[in-house]
């Protein structure tokens, strides 16, 4: 994918902290330069290591250290349940409030009481922070699109209480059948469809659906932000290690509760899938793995980085 000189002021932005000069934009319009080969000529560029790469950065009211209210951002089938183990540690039950898919009502309160939060979490979208009067910091987990489509559509069939158990589970619905459904059914698609790029750049809307590109912009540019820290499911242990050293976590305890991918199998699952459900499947997954792309590469060429690229 040959990038426009809108991806490419977004580049620059995203890896130096500045807008690229007319000439800068337009040598990589003649080069045909790819995301992948914007990814690799930043990373490693000397401008790039020369401000720090990805490092520590300030808060967006400008001072540096842990914020006041820590925002996770759950997306399902991430291991989030592992992190908000974790992080609940740290906080007292008047401290935390749970929000979810119910939508956030709970945040209807005297700016009193919210100053008080220290620790958020549940399956949200990004903007919750805009709600509140206080300085905040988000933290995610991000996984691979495919073993995380799989890993969700085997959750919606073991847990009664999900509003698509009965739907599944009574008509029998192989993978592919589901997604045929969910396909055919937009008010139910956006957690498979590209749904992580979707929770981070705040839109789980059917008006979203067609607007991928901008979206997976806004996400990337939310999961960048200085007030935003992110791991990867894959690599979970690294990425506790990283909170403990930020001040995130009081300590390293192992905590074993959907913290690595299920079982593999996806291989099976695919084999299993006609053409017109492999069309969807490519699909759902296609920004999604733009986005894990990008931030697995950036998670792993910073200098706190203590894990080499596998």
């Amino acid at each position: 994918m040959t990038l426009n000189p809108q991806d490419i002021e977004l580049a620059y932005q995203l890896f130096l902290g500045r807008k690229p000069s007319p000439a800068e934009t337009n040598r990589m319009q003649s080069n045909q330069t790819t995301l992948a080969g914007v990814r690799r000529v930043f990373l490693t560029s000397q401008e790039f290591q020369q401000n720090g790469g990805f490092g520590p950065l300030p808060d967006k009211a400008g001072q540096t250290g842990k914020a006041r209210t820590l925002i996770h951002l759950h997306i399902p089938k991430s291991a989030g349940s592992s992190l908000s183990r974790l992080l609940v540690k740290n906080t007292r039950p008047e401290q935390r409030l749970t929000l979810g898919n119910d939508g956030l009502a709970k945040l209807r309160k005297p700016p009193g009481q919210l100053k008080k939060l220290r620790f958020i979490f549940g399956h949200m979208s990004h903007g919750v922070a805009d709600m509140l009067p206080q300085r905040c910091h988000y933290i995610s987990v991000l996984r691979r699109p495919g073993p995380r489509l799989l890993s969700f559509y085997r959750y919606v069939g073991r847990t009664d209480h999900h509003p698509l158990y009965n739907i599944v589970t009574n008509q029998k619905m192989s993978f592919g059948d589901f997604l045929d459904y969910t396909f055919a059914h937009p008010a139910v698609r956006f957690e498979v469809d590209n749904g992580q790029i979707r929770r981070l750049a705040g839109n789980m809307r059917q008006a979203g659906l067609g607007r991928e590109r901008q979206l997976l912009r806004l996400a990337l540019h939310n999961v960048m932000a200085p007030n935003f820290t992110y791991g990867l499911t894959e690599h979970f242990k690294n990425f506790q290690t990283r909170l403990v050293r930020q001040g995130l976590l009081s300590e390293a305890t192992p905590i074993r509760e959907n913290a690595a991918p299920e079982p593999g199998k996806l291989d099976e699952a695919l084999a299993g899938l006609n053409d017109g459900q492999r069309e969807i499947y490519r699909g759902y997954i296609a920004w999604d793995s733009q986005l894990y792309s990008i931030c697995r590469q950036v998670y792993f060429s910073g200098r706190t980085a203590r894990e080499p690229l596998p």
